[in-house]
């Protein structure tokens, strides 16, 4: 459990370095049916995981779902399936959330974690984790203030990924606030510079990246840890492609852990445009030609 929670917050605070670029102020979304990618987690050459991040986003609204499970290796040792999904409502540029909900399955019966939160204007409130957190928002609580202007993990993804909080100053936007259900930290974000990559070969992505470093700090619900044992977690390096319709995405990311470095590498992306209902003349021959076109 421990290294698929690992994988999940690699990849989950790997989507909060999305949206990060310099770009014009009167910069717009288009609206998409469909962002799509796939990514391969490994260690040391040898696979742990796959994850899938799944997005629409409308003029009105978004919804978003990511999927991680285990694989190679790890899908042996320690069989494990991690979803997240949100959505929430577009305004403007911005969104404001309005659920999230994680759905952690171990291999035993008795190994999973359910939470779901829900929110009150721009604060997140605890709406159900199964098994209960009960003693442990007690003895390490967070306190209404402290989750005051904070997203969920996959609810922070989308609010950089829809292009908030960054400006031609900070490049990867500065600092993001994050309740988890029973946690409260920080992802600060700093610019290292610009890399040209290329991706599996130059199939997923072939171009210039922005390079971003992800710092995490605990804020509250943490066990307090002796001082001796207070080592700073060293930060994640994220690659970021800028795609055509607007987004940010990570395209390859290195993670360290106490045990090796996480790279996570994008094998997979595509944008499905939301193609426009047709009118008059055009509707009419699109309606003689609906049966002989293939939907893929």
């Amino acid at each position: 459990m421990v290294m698929t929670r690992s994988i999940c917050l690699a990849m989950t605070a790997a989507l909060l370095a999305g949206g990060g670029a310099v770009a014009e102020e009167t910069s717009t979304l288009t609206p998409i049916e469909e962002l799509a990618v796939n990514y391969d987690v490994n260690m040391g050459g040898l696979t742990l995981g796959e994850g899938r991040l799944r997005a629409n986003f409308t003029d009105a609204a978004y919804d978003t779902r990511i999927t991680i499970r285990t694989s190679g290796l790890a899908e042996w040792l320690f069989e494990s399936r991690y979803e997240n999904t949100s959505r929430g409502t577009r305004i403007g540029e911005g969104i404001l959330p309005h659920e999230y909900n994680s759905d952690f399955r171990g291999r035993r019966q008795s190994d999973y974690q359910i939470v779901r939160i829900g929110y009150n204007d721009t604060t997140p409130y605890l709406i159900a984790s199964d098994p209960s957190y009960g003693h442990r928002l007690e003895r390490f609580p967070v306190t209404e203030e402290q989750r005051q202007n904070s997203y969920d993990p996959l609810n922070a993804a989308m609010h950089l990924v829809s292009g908030m909080s960054f400006s031609e100053e900070a490049p990867c936007g500065d600092r993001i606030r994050v309740f988890d259900g029973r946690r409260r930290y920080d992802i600060v974000m700093e610019h290292v510079g610009y890399r040209d990559i290329r991706v599996r070969g130059g199939e997923v992505w072939n171009g210039e990246t922005l390079v971003c470093q992800l710092n995490y700090e605990e804020v509250a619900g943490f066990k307090p840890q002796p001082e001796d044992d207070e080592l700073p977690r060293p930060p994640m390096t994220a690659f970021i492609a800028e795609l055509d319709e607007g987004y940010f995405v990570p395209v390859r990311v290195r993670a360290p852990t106490p045990i090796g470095s996480l790279i996570m590498v994008a094998t997979f992306m595509r944008v499905r445009d939301v193609t426009p209902e047709p009118v008059g003349a055009e509707a009419a021959e699109a309606s003689d030609t609906t049966a002989a076109a293939p939907i893929n």
